[in-house]
């Protein structure tokens, strides 16, 4: 009988401790898959926050570009009319000169 006690005893230690450390590793398991889980998404974070600075750098840029364009455009169109309205105005003033001499 005391056998038969020690043996049922003995079985029930090693289905315990068998439990024990299946139980201990499904939730190592659980640890793993959970800070797989958070670096993909810290990655996917990062990523996403490079490429969005990335486009607002790339926009900002051509903006600028664009604005220093227009703005030498501007200031070459403004520059040619000043200097063809100085023109005209000087053979205008010659021609009413030379027109009076005569």
């Amino acid at each position: 009988s005391s056998s038969s006690s020690s043996s049922s005893s003995s079985s029930s230690s090693s289905s315990s401790s068998s439990s024990s450390s299946s139980s201990s590793s499904s939730s190592s398991s659980i640890v793993v898959v959970v800070v797989v889980v958070v670096a993909v998404v810290v990655v996917v974070v990062v990523v996403v926050v490079v490429v969005v600075v990335v486009v607002l750098l790339v926009i900002v840029v051509v903006v600028v570009v664009v604005v220093v364009v227009v703005v030498v455009v501007v200031v070459v169109v403004v520059v040619v009319v000043v200097v063809v309205v100085v023109v005209v105005v000087v053979v205008v003033a010659v021609v009413v000169v030379v027109n009076s001499e005569i």
